[in-house]
């Protein structure tokens, strides 16, 4: 077992939670946050054809992904019970799950990261916050490098750190730096 997964409704409101801490939600400033995650790489790569996303959650930013023309997306998502959880947000998520173009793997982002012999053109990790167990190993400079290496040379990473202290966001942005500098 990765972790506790539930979804409540609350005033037509729907709200992922993993380990009893919010994960995700449907409301419509959450769902825009979320497709633009997805968006924004993908109209500044030149031409993105196969991505990986890192995480599930409510599966909003892989929804949007998918929908651009002639991609494929490769999901590594953790936990099982989050790919269960992610159907409840269908409506958001254009039904992601379900869509021809789009694969969902279970396993360790990092693990996926370091066995896989697959390139890509975008990544984009939409992952649990950097303070819950176990997830700073996703925000380490040894993960950003396994990501360097399945990029492809004019690939694009798009790292979601969410609202930090400015020293978390700083350390988040040097250990970034350093494993893209380009940045």
């Amino acid at each position: 077992a990765q972790t506790a997964v539930s979804v409540q409704v609350r005033d037509s409101m729907r709200v992922l939670f993993l380990d009893g801490i919010h994960q995700a939600n449907d409301t419509e400033a959450m769902v825009r946050i979320h497709r633009t995650i997805g968006h924004l790489p993908m109209v500044l790569h030149p031409d993105p054809r196969e991505v990986l996303v890192v995480g599930l959650g409510g599966g909003a930013t892989s929804g949007a992904i998918s929908l651009h023309p002639d991609v494929q997306v490769q999901i590594v998502e953790l936990s099982d019970s989050v790919r269960s959880a992610a159907r409840h947000f269908a409506h958001v998520n254009y039904d992601v799950l379900s869509r021809p173009n789009v694969r969902v793997r279970l396993d360790d982002g990092r693990n996926f990261l370091s066995t896989t012999t697959r390139k890509f053109d975008v990544i984009t990790a939409d992952i649990i916050q950097p303070f819950h167990a176990g997830a700073g190993n996703l925000y380490s400079i040894e993960y950003f490098r396994l990501a360097s290496r399945v990029l492809r040379d004019d690939g694009l990473m798009l790292q979601w750190i969410g609202q930090r202290p400015e020293a978390q966001y700083k350390l988040i942005a040097r250990t970034f730096l350093a494993a893209f500098p380009h940045t």
